[in-house]
């Protein structure tokens, strides 16, 4: 296989004791594909996820079966329960992909009882953190706003007037009390567009289907455009962008495939018919990113007297990619 590090799933291998999960890790891992070992252990051992130099796979040594712990998480503000879970279970599929499980040998004890367990473990890993079990994954984080290294990174587009920045405002890049970074401002007129831009990198999205960003709209709701610059923008002046609309006071988690971005003018003037067909994103080539919010000649008040503002907390970016293969083998 030719699978790049960061394009290979993370496999899960249970039964790897067996003959068969050992001709299976071992397939495995001279493919490329980082592995979790996981092994059954009792409240009573040392469990945990344990790695070895020189290879690509971990072992992972887990309470699969008797145990009567319960597990609770916090996300996102909620509590949710999780019945029946110990934590070095659930540790142990953390972060897994893909499951393999190994059960043509000799019959083993609890076999049927370990399975179960370690599925439903996975499934409410999934459902925390993996999309809800959807066709694809959020597989590398490109940006993390709570990171002042990243945070700082970003700024305000400051041409002004141009292509970029038009129309009379006031607008800031900035945290609130929570610590949440902010892309805030108000226009003073109908027309305007305020933009916020990533520093200039080079970015291969190739073996990518999209991008994924958590969002709070703190103000109305409102409609932003994710776009993404590639290579020889500066001569063409046209950028790729996906148009979303955030709910007030909510948290939003968009999901962009790459196929959706549509080629527009900076400014936001749509390109001619003819034109747009030809110009579709090289996703090799993407050298910038950001989020550009235009008032597009409307006119919404915002408590008071503030027209046309907008809010917009950016937790962070990541870049997703199809899962095509079945995310469950059973041997």
């Amino acid at each position: 296989t030719d699978l790049e590090p960061d394009e290979a799933p993370v496999v899960l291998v249970v039964g790897s004791e067996t003959e068969t999960g050992q001709v299976v890790l071992r397939k495995l891992i001279t493919s490329g594909y980082p592995c979790v070992e996981l092994k059954s252990g009792s409240a009573d051992e040392l469990l945990g996820k344990q790695g070895k130099e020189g290879t690509t796979f971990v072992t992972a040594v887990a309470q699969t079966t008797d145990f009567p712990g319960t597990r609770g998480n916090v996300m996102q503000g909620q509590k949710r329960f999780l019945a029946n879970v110990p934590d070095s279970l659930y540790d142990a599929v953390s972060g897994v992909d893909k499951l393999v499980i190994c059960d043509c040998d000799e019959p083993q004890e609890n076999q049927g009882e370990v399975v179960g367990n370690v599925l439903r473990a996975w499934q409410l890993y999934r459902q925390d953190f993996a999309e809800y079990q959807r066709a694809f994954n959020g597989k590398v984080q490109i940006f993390n706003f709570k990171r002042s290294t990243d945070f700082e990174l970003w700024d305000l587009e400051r041409q002004y007037p141009s292509d970029m920045c038009y129309g009379v405002q006031r607008a800031g890049w900035t945290r609130n009390e929570k610590g949440l970074a902010l892309f805030l401002g108000q226009f003073f007129e109908a027309y305007g567009q305020c933009t916020l831009r990533s520093p200039k990198l080079k970015l291969n999205f190739s073996r990518f289907g999209g991008i994924l960003v958590g969002v709070y709209n703190a103000a109305v709701k409102n409609k932003f455009s994710w776009f993404l610059r590639t290579s020889d923008f500066e001569r063409t002046r046209v950028q790729y962008e996906f148009e979303f609309e955030c709910e007030a006071t909510t948290w939003n988690y968009v999901r962009m495939p790459f196929n959706a971005f549509k080629a527009v003018r900076t400014d936001g003037v749509p390109l001619p018919d003819d034109v747009v067909p030809e110009m579709e994103l090289r996703r090799e080539d993407v050298v910038q990113m950001g989020v550009v919010y235009r008032t597009n000649g409307e006119e919404r008040i915002y408590e008071g007297d503030r027209m046309n503002y907008f809010s917009l907390a950016i937790d962070f970016v990541k870049a997703f990619r199809a899962q095509k293969e079945p995310q469950v083998v059973y041997v």
